[in-house]
């Protein structure tokens, strides 16, 4: 967790430990040069149900970094986990709108070929 500077808003400082733990078998440039293009593929997506990606950068000699937004809510996991530790199921309704926000949010990211 990281503030920026310029509006004190929290965000996420994420790291990949090596490039090659994501882009196995390949050149350390065509490494970089796939990171670059999905960071970029990635800093386009703007959905209400897609953490956005703000930044990415490669400091000299140090792993992948990633700046997300901050979910205050935490993932979809937590809030999963905590309703089943308070032994609160969803709802049939819930469950549909969970599973509606999660398919329009596939859908964004299928369109623009992430996955």
């Amino acid at each position: 967790l990281v503030r920026r500077r310029s509006d004190g808003a929290r965000l996420v400082l994420k790291q990949l430990l090596h490039l090659s733990d994501a882009y196995h078998c390949v050149e350390d440039d065509e490494m970089t040069t796939q990171a670059r293009r999905e960071v970029d593929t990635m800093k386009r997506l703007s959905h209400e149900n897609v953490v956005r990606m703000l930044e990415a950068f490669i400091p000299p000699g140090r792993p992948l970094c990633i700046v997300c937004e901050f979910c205050e809510a935490g993932t979809l996991n937590d809030q999963l986990r905590e309703r089943r530790r308070q032994k609160r199921e969803l709802t049939e309704d819930q469950a549909l709108e969970l599973f509606s926000q999660l398919a329009l949010a596939i859908d964004h990211m299928h369109h623009h070929r992430v996955i």
